[in-house]
């Protein structure tokens, strides 16, 4: 990932599917986010 990924939301915790569109958004898988996530 090349910026900062930022969703916003006024609901908590974040609804599932905006997660869901960013992944798709980012052309990710969730497991793949999450190995980058947890190197950071």
């Amino acid at each position: 990932m090349d910026r900062p990924v930022t969703i916003q939301t006024h609901i908590d915790p974040v609804p599932e599917f905006i997660i869901k569109q960013v992944l798709r958004h980012l052309k990710m898988e969730r497991d793949e986010f999450f190995e980058k996530f947890e190197k950071i």
